[in-house]
Protein backbone atom coordinates (compact mmCIF):
# COMPACT_ATOMS: atom_id res chain seq x y z
CA UNK A 1 0.00 0.00 0.00
CA UNK A 2 2.57 2.42 0.66
CA UNK A 3 4.42 2.08 -2.68
CA UNK A 4 1.65 1.77 -4.67
CA UNK A 5 0.78 5.44 -3.33
CA UNK A 6 3.48 7.31 -5.08
CA UNK A 7 3.38 5.21 -8.23
CA UNK A 8 0.73 7.66 -10.16
CA UNK A 9 2.43 11.05 -9.13
CA UNK A 10 5.78 8.63 -10.45
CA UNK A 11 4.03 7.95 -13.70
CA UNK A 12 3.24 11.08 -14.86
CA UNK A 13 6.56 13.00 -13.74
CA UNK A 14 8.04 9.71 -16.29
CA UNK A 15 6.29 10.58 -18.84
CA UNK A 16 6.67 14.87 -18.57
CA UNK A 17 10.16 14.24 -18.41
CA UNK A 18 10.59 11.05 -21.08
CA UNK A 19 8.59 13.67 -24.06
CA UNK A 20 11.59 15.99 -24.53
CA UNK A 21 15.01 16.04 -25.18
CA UNK A 22 15.70 18.28 -22.20
CA UNK A 23 13.59 16.29 -19.66
CA UNK A 24 15.24 12.72 -20.68
CA UNK A 25 18.66 14.81 -19.62
CA UNK A 26 16.67 15.82 -16.78
CA UNK A 27 15.14 12.50 -15.96
CA UNK A 28 18.97 10.81 -16.27
CA UNK A 29 20.33 13.58 -13.62
CA UNK A 30 17.83 12.79 -11.50
CA UNK A 31 18.42 8.86 -11.46
CA UNK A 32 22.33 9.85 -10.91
CA UNK A 33 22.00 12.21 -8.20
CA UNK A 34 19.51 9.83 -6.05
CA UNK A 35 22.17 7.08 -6.70
CA UNK A 36 25.12 9.38 -5.82
CA UNK A 37 22.94 10.22 -2.39
CA UNK A 38 22.20 6.08 -1.67
CA UNK A 39 26.17 5.35 -2.11
CA UNK A 40 26.48 8.19 0.27
CA UNK A 41 24.25 6.85 2.27
CA UNK A 42 24.75 3.36 2.02
CA UNK A 43 27.29 2.02 5.19
CA UNK A 44 24.96 4.32 7.21
CA UNK A 45 22.49 2.91 6.23
CA UNK A 46 23.35 -0.74 6.71
CA UNK A 47 24.72 -0.17 10.21
CA UNK A 48 21.28 1.64 10.86
CA UNK A 49 19.61 -1.66 9.73
CA UNK A 50 21.74 -3.52 12.30
CA UNK A 51 21.35 -1.39 14.91
CA UNK A 52 17.74 -0.47 15.27
CA UNK A 53 14.55 -2.74 15.36
CA UNK A 54 13.55 -2.55 11.93
CA UNK A 55 10.07 -2.18 12.09
CA UNK A 56 10.75 1.46 13.55
CA UNK A 57 12.70 2.80 10.45
CA UNK A 58 10.03 1.34 8.24
CA UNK A 59 7.70 3.96 10.62
CA UNK A 60 9.98 6.53 9.84
CA UNK A 61 9.88 5.88 6.46
CA UNK A 62 6.62 5.70 5.78
CA UNK A 63 5.76 8.92 8.38
CA UNK A 64 8.82 11.02 6.46
CA UNK A 65 7.05 10.18 2.48
CA UNK A 66 3.62 11.30 4.22
CA UNK A 67 5.07 14.75 5.33
CA UNK A 68 6.77 15.21 2.20
CA UNK A 69 3.61 14.69 -0.31
CA UNK A 70 1.76 17.04 1.90
CA UNK A 71 4.35 19.57 2.00
CA UNK A 72 4.71 19.23 -2.16
CA UNK A 73 0.90 19.25 -2.64
CA UNK A 74 0.43 22.66 -0.38
CA UNK A 75 3.50 24.14 -2.37
CA UNK A 76 1.97 23.05 -5.76
CA UNK A 77 -1.32 24.60 -4.61
CA UNK A 78 0.24 27.83 -4.06
CA UNK A 79 2.26 27.97 -7.30
CA UNK A 80 5.38 28.78 -4.33
CA UNK A 81 7.89 26.34 -7.25
CA UNK A 82 7.22 24.91 -10.93
CA UNK A 83 6.07 22.50 -10.36
CA UNK A 84 8.29 20.37 -12.74
CA UNK A 85 10.98 21.22 -9.80
CA UNK A 86 8.28 19.65 -7.19
CA UNK A 87 7.77 16.36 -9.43
CA UNK A 88 11.38 16.43 -10.23
CA UNK A 89 12.64 16.38 -6.45
CA UNK A 90 9.91 13.76 -5.63
CA UNK A 91 10.71 11.66 -7.95
CA UNK A 92 14.23 11.63 -6.57
CA UNK A 93 13.41 11.32 -2.93
CA UNK A 94 11.13 8.62 -4.41
CA UNK A 95 14.00 6.74 -5.60
CA UNK A 96 16.31 7.19 -2.13
CA UNK A 97 14.24 6.21 0.49
CA UNK A 98 12.19 3.05 -1.32
CA UNK A 99 15.95 1.89 -1.67
CA UNK A 100 16.25 2.35 2.22
CA UNK A 101 12.89 0.54 2.62
CA UNK A 102 13.63 -2.19 0.54
CA UNK A 103 16.75 -2.70 2.69
CA UNK A 104 14.71 -2.98 5.70
CA UNK A 105 12.17 -4.67 4.82
CA UNK A 106 14.42 -7.75 3.57
CA UNK A 107 16.17 -7.91 7.00
CA UNK A 108 12.85 -7.31 8.67
CA UNK A 109 11.37 -10.43 6.58
CA UNK A 110 14.67 -12.65 7.27
CA UNK A 111 14.11 -11.77 11.51
CA UNK A 112 9.99 -12.78 11.15
CA UNK A 113 10.43 -15.87 8.73
CA UNK A 114 11.75 -19.57 10.04
CA UNK A 115 14.95 -20.89 8.97
CA UNK A 116 13.51 -23.38 6.78
CA UNK A 117 11.34 -21.11 4.99
CA UNK A 118 13.36 -18.70 3.36
CA UNK A 119 12.77 -19.50 -0.21
CA UNK A 120 8.58 -19.64 0.25
CA UNK A 121 8.56 -16.55 2.43
CA UNK A 122 10.86 -14.72 -0.21
CA UNK A 123 8.44 -16.24 -2.96
CA UNK A 124 5.23 -14.58 -0.63
CA UNK A 125 7.19 -11.03 -0.19
CA UNK A 126 7.65 -10.76 -4.16
CA UNK A 127 4.10 -11.17 -4.54
CA UNK A 128 3.28 -8.54 -1.65
CA UNK A 129 6.38 -6.87 -3.24
CA UNK A 130 4.90 -6.46 -6.71
CA UNK A 131 1.42 -5.76 -6.00
CA UNK A 132 2.08 -2.06 -5.63
CA UNK A 133 3.17 -2.44 -9.31
CA UNK A 134 0.04 -3.74 -10.70
CA UNK A 135 -2.38 -1.61 -8.39
CA UNK A 136 -0.09 2.13 -8.34
CA UNK A 137 0.17 1.95 -12.28
CA UNK A 138 -3.74 0.46 -12.68
CA UNK A 139 -4.61 3.37 -10.37
CA UNK A 140 -2.25 5.55 -12.40
CA UNK A 141 -4.85 5.74 -15.53
CA UNK A 142 -8.14 6.82 -13.72
CA UNK A 143 -6.54 9.03 -10.82
CA UNK A 144 -4.26 10.91 -13.44
CA UNK A 145 -7.63 11.31 -16.04
CA UNK A 146 -9.65 12.67 -13.29
CA UNK A 147 -8.09 13.95 -10.10
CA UNK A 148 -5.02 15.46 -11.69
CA UNK A 149 -1.19 14.78 -10.39
CA UNK A 150 -1.45 17.07 -7.63
CA UNK A 151 -4.77 15.63 -6.02
CA UNK A 152 -3.00 12.15 -6.33
CA UNK A 153 -0.16 13.00 -3.96
CA UNK A 154 -3.30 13.78 -1.10
CA UNK A 155 -4.28 10.09 -2.30
CA UNK A 156 -0.73 9.29 -1.59
CA UNK A 157 -1.05 10.99 1.93
CA UNK A 158 -3.76 9.23 2.71
CA UNK A 159 -2.67 5.50 1.68
CA UNK A 160 0.71 6.18 3.43
CA UNK A 161 -0.98 7.15 6.94
CA UNK A 162 -3.29 3.69 6.65
CA UNK A 163 -0.24 2.06 6.32
CA UNK A 164 1.94 3.81 9.14
CA UNK A 165 -1.00 2.21 11.18
CA UNK A 166 -0.81 -1.17 9.58
CA UNK A 167 2.94 -1.76 10.51
CA UNK A 168 2.07 -1.10 13.92
CA UNK A 169 0.81 -4.24 14.46
CA UNK A 170 3.43 -6.13 13.19
CA UNK A 171 5.33 -7.88 15.96
CA UNK A 172 8.94 -8.65 15.56
CA UNK A 173 11.59 -9.98 17.87
CA UNK A 174 14.55 -9.05 16.65
CA UNK A 175 16.95 -7.04 19.64
CA UNK A 176 19.73 -5.43 17.87
CA UNK A 177 23.08 -6.26 19.59
CA UNK A 178 25.13 -4.26 22.24
CA UNK A 179 28.32 -4.45 20.00
CA UNK A 180 26.39 -3.66 16.74
CA UNK A 181 24.67 -0.73 19.03
CA UNK A 182 28.10 0.85 20.58
CA UNK A 183 31.27 2.77 18.98
CA UNK A 184 33.48 -0.48 19.88
CA UNK A 185 31.56 -2.74 17.32
CA UNK A 186 34.42 -5.04 15.41
CA UNK A 187 31.87 -5.10 12.76
CA UNK A 188 31.58 -1.31 12.86
CA UNK A 189 30.61 -0.83 9.19
CA UNK A 190 30.09 -1.45 5.15
CA UNK A 191 33.62 -0.90 4.43
CA UNK A 192 34.57 -3.76 6.94
CA UNK A 193 32.36 -6.22 5.42
CA UNK A 194 33.80 -5.92 1.93
CA UNK A 195 37.20 -6.08 3.80
CA UNK A 196 36.72 -9.26 5.24
CA UNK A 197 34.24 -11.16 2.90
CA UNK A 198 35.33 -9.44 -0.76
CA UNK A 199 34.50 -12.60 -2.82
CA UNK A 200 30.88 -13.81 -1.10
CA UNK A 201 30.23 -9.76 -1.58
CA UNK A 202 30.90 -9.53 -5.40
CA UNK A 203 29.26 -13.10 -6.25
CA UNK A 204 25.98 -11.69 -4.76
CA UNK A 205 26.49 -8.03 -6.56
CA UNK A 206 26.95 -10.26 -10.19
CA UNK A 207 23.70 -12.02 -9.52
CA UNK A 208 22.10 -8.95 -8.97
CA UNK A 209 22.52 -7.48 -12.61
CA UNK A 210 19.23 -8.22 -13.40
CA UNK A 211 17.65 -5.97 -10.93
CA UNK A 212 21.02 -3.69 -11.66
CA UNK A 213 19.70 -3.97 -15.59
CA UNK A 214 16.07 -2.92 -14.28
CA UNK A 215 16.71 0.16 -12.63
CA UNK A 216 19.05 1.27 -15.56
CA UNK A 217 16.03 0.22 -18.05
CA UNK A 218 13.75 2.91 -15.50
CA UNK A 219 15.68 5.51 -18.22
CA UNK A 220 15.81 3.11 -20.92
CA UNK A 221 12.15 1.43 -21.33
CA UNK A 222 10.16 4.64 -21.28
CA UNK A 223 12.40 6.73 -23.75
CA UNK A 224 12.01 3.11 -25.64
CA UNK A 225 8.31 3.15 -25.64
CA UNK A 226 7.88 6.44 -26.50
CA UNK A 227 10.13 7.30 -28.80
CA UNK A 228 10.56 4.09 -30.87
CA UNK A 229 6.85 2.63 -30.35
CA UNK A 230 5.33 5.68 -29.84
CA UNK A 231 3.33 5.14 -26.63
CA UNK A 232 1.54 6.67 -23.87
CA UNK A 233 1.04 7.15 -20.54
CA UNK A 234 -1.69 3.95 -20.64
CA UNK A 235 1.68 2.17 -22.17
CA UNK A 236 3.65 3.21 -19.41
CA UNK A 237 1.42 1.93 -16.99
CA UNK A 238 0.71 -1.30 -18.80
CA UNK A 239 4.53 -2.02 -19.12
CA UNK A 240 4.80 -1.95 -15.23
CA UNK A 241 1.45 -3.65 -14.64
CA UNK A 242 3.01 -6.27 -16.82
CA UNK A 243 6.05 -7.10 -15.51
CA UNK A 244 4.64 -7.05 -12.12
CA UNK A 245 1.83 -9.52 -12.85
CA UNK A 246 4.35 -11.66 -14.05
CA UNK A 247 6.91 -11.10 -11.24
CA UNK A 248 4.00 -11.81 -8.65
CA UNK A 249 3.30 -15.10 -10.44
CA UNK A 250 6.79 -16.35 -10.28
CA UNK A 251 6.79 -15.41 -6.66
CA UNK A 252 3.57 -17.66 -6.08
CA UNK A 253 5.47 -20.52 -7.80
CA UNK A 254 7.97 -20.46 -6.12
CA UNK A 255 6.82 -19.89 -2.74
CA UNK A 256 4.36 -23.64 -3.56
CA UNK A 257 7.46 -25.23 -4.62
CA UNK A 258 10.34 -23.47 -3.49
CA UNK A 259 13.85 -24.97 -4.58
CA UNK A 260 16.47 -26.38 -2.56
CA UNK A 261 19.41 -25.38 -4.91
CA UNK A 262 18.69 -21.34 -4.68
CA UNK A 263 22.28 -21.32 -6.56
CA UNK A 264 21.69 -23.06 -9.60
CA UNK A 265 18.40 -21.40 -9.31
CA UNK A 266 19.16 -18.00 -9.45
CA UNK A 267 21.23 -18.86 -12.47
CA UNK A 268 18.47 -20.61 -14.44
CA UNK A 269 16.25 -17.09 -13.89
CA UNK A 270 19.12 -15.14 -14.91
CA UNK A 271 19.09 -16.45 -18.26
CA UNK A 272 15.76 -16.21 -18.44
CA UNK A 273 16.19 -12.52 -18.04
CA UNK A 274 19.39 -12.41 -20.34
CA UNK A 275 16.75 -13.58 -23.11
CA UNK A 276 14.69 -10.94 -22.64
CA UNK A 277 17.08 -8.19 -22.20
CA UNK A 278 18.78 -9.42 -25.56
CA UNK A 279 15.94 -9.62 -27.64
CA UNK A 280 13.78 -6.44 -26.41
CA UNK A 281 15.72 -4.35 -28.76
CA UNK A 282 14.08 -6.03 -31.88
CA UNK A 283 10.66 -5.46 -30.87
CA UNK A 284 9.02 -3.66 -33.39
CA UNK A 285 5.57 -3.28 -31.81
CA UNK A 286 4.27 -2.81 -28.45
CA UNK A 287 2.81 -6.23 -28.07
CA UNK A 288 6.30 -8.11 -28.64
CA UNK A 289 7.30 -5.48 -26.20
CA UNK A 290 5.02 -7.10 -23.42
CA UNK A 291 6.16 -10.32 -24.14
CA UNK A 292 9.44 -10.41 -23.72
CA UNK A 293 8.98 -8.11 -20.88
CA UNK A 294 7.25 -10.98 -18.80
CA UNK A 295 10.66 -12.73 -19.80
CA UNK A 296 12.18 -9.94 -17.31
CA UNK A 297 8.87 -10.29 -14.96
CA UNK A 298 10.13 -13.84 -14.40
CA UNK A 299 13.69 -13.65 -14.66
CA UNK A 300 14.53 -10.39 -12.47
CA UNK A 301 12.29 -11.82 -9.24
CA UNK A 302 13.18 -15.34 -9.84
CA UNK A 303 16.64 -14.29 -9.65
CA UNK A 304 16.46 -12.25 -6.50
CA UNK A 305 13.85 -14.80 -4.67
CA UNK A 306 17.13 -17.37 -5.24
CA UNK A 307 19.73 -14.73 -4.27
CA UNK A 308 17.64 -13.59 -1.29
CA UNK A 309 17.15 -16.73 0.05
CA UNK A 310 20.48 -18.00 -0.12
CA UNK A 311 22.05 -14.90 1.28
CA UNK A 312 19.38 -15.51 4.24
CA UNK A 313 20.58 -19.09 5.00
CA UNK A 314 24.33 -17.84 5.01
CA UNK A 315 24.33 -14.11 6.51
CA UNK A 316 23.52 -13.79 10.39
CA UNK A 317 20.93 -11.73 10.94
CA UNK A 318 22.72 -8.79 12.79
CA UNK A 319 24.85 -9.19 9.71
CA UNK A 320 21.91 -8.63 7.59
CA UNK A 321 22.09 -5.21 6.94
CA UNK A 322 25.81 -4.04 6.32
CA UNK A 323 26.22 -7.58 4.02
CA UNK A 324 23.09 -5.90 1.79
CA UNK A 325 24.30 -2.51 1.75
CA UNK A 326 27.70 -4.01 0.50
CA UNK A 327 26.08 -5.37 -2.47
CA UNK A 328 23.46 -2.20 -3.00
CA UNK A 329 26.71 -0.55 -2.74
CA UNK A 330 28.47 -1.83 -5.37
CA UNK A 331 25.03 -2.25 -7.46
CA UNK A 332 24.46 1.79 -6.85
CA UNK A 333 28.39 2.38 -8.47
CA UNK A 334 27.37 0.13 -11.09
CA UNK A 335 24.14 1.85 -12.42
CA UNK A 336 25.60 5.30 -11.93
CA UNK A 337 28.35 4.73 -13.86
CA UNK A 338 26.11 3.31 -17.03
CA UNK A 339 23.77 6.12 -16.35
CA UNK A 340 26.36 8.75 -16.82
CA UNK A 341 27.38 7.06 -20.04
CA UNK A 342 23.41 6.60 -21.38
CA UNK A 343 22.31 10.13 -20.27
CA UNK A 344 25.30 11.53 -22.44
CA UNK A 345 24.04 9.18 -25.50
CA UNK A 346 20.50 9.28 -24.83
CA UNK A 347 19.61 12.12 -27.32
CA UNK A 348 22.64 10.63 -29.84
CA UNK A 349 22.20 7.33 -29.49
CA UNK A 350 18.84 5.13 -30.58
CA UNK A 351 17.26 3.32 -27.41
CA UNK A 352 17.42 -0.14 -29.40
CA UNK A 353 21.52 0.25 -28.87
CA UNK A 354 20.82 1.58 -25.40
CA UNK A 355 19.20 -2.09 -24.76
CA UNK A 356 21.49 -4.40 -26.78
CA UNK A 357 24.42 -2.36 -24.72
CA UNK A 358 22.64 -3.58 -21.50
CA UNK A 359 21.94 -6.89 -22.66
CA UNK A 360 26.18 -7.63 -23.65
CA UNK A 361 26.81 -5.94 -19.63
CA UNK A 362 24.54 -8.49 -18.18
CA UNK A 363 25.30 -11.32 -20.29
CA UNK A 364 29.28 -10.32 -18.99
CA UNK A 365 28.26 -10.32 -15.35
CA UNK A 366 26.47 -14.15 -15.97
CA UNK A 367 30.00 -15.56 -17.12
CA UNK A 368 31.63 -13.55 -14.41
CA UNK A 369 29.59 -15.21 -11.65
CA UNK A 370 29.62 -18.74 -13.20
CA UNK A 371 33.81 -18.50 -12.62
CA UNK A 372 34.03 -17.29 -9.50
CA UNK A 373 30.72 -19.54 -7.82
CA UNK A 374 33.41 -22.14 -7.96
CA UNK A 375 35.80 -20.68 -5.61
CA UNK A 376 33.22 -19.18 -3.07
CA UNK A 377 32.56 -20.38 0.73
CA UNK A 378 30.12 -18.42 2.05
CA UNK A 379 30.49 -20.32 5.63
CA UNK A 380 33.00 -17.96 7.16
CA UNK A 381 29.74 -15.27 7.48
CA UNK A 382 28.41 -16.95 9.88
CA UNK A 383 31.37 -16.12 12.34
CA UNK A 384 31.06 -12.65 11.30
CA UNK A 385 34.19 -10.46 10.98
CA UNK A 386 37.42 -11.65 12.36
CA UNK A 387 39.35 -9.58 15.70
CA UNK A 388 42.06 -7.72 14.00
CA UNK A 389 45.53 -9.02 14.87
CA UNK A 390 47.25 -7.16 17.62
Amino acid sequence: MFISSSIPVEIYTIFLLSSSDGGKIIFGLLMMGSLAILIGLQPAIGRMIDAVKRRTLIRWLQLSSLVIEVFIFIAWYLNAVPSIILLSGFLMYVDVSEAFYFNAMSALLQTISGTGSYVRSNGLSEISGQLPSMIGPAMAIPVLHFLGPRISLLLSASLASVSLLLISFLNEDYIPPRRVRGRNDKMAGTISVIMAFPKQVVLIYLLNFPFIMVMVGNLVKPVFIVSVLHGGVADLSLSEMGYAAFAAMTGLFMSIFPVKNEMASAFLFFSIYLAGIILMPFASEFAIYMILQSLHGIGNPGTRISRNSFVMRHVPRELHGRFSSSVSMFSNITRISILAVFTAEINLVSPVDLLLTMGIITAAALLMAAVLKRSVDMRPLSSGIPLPVK
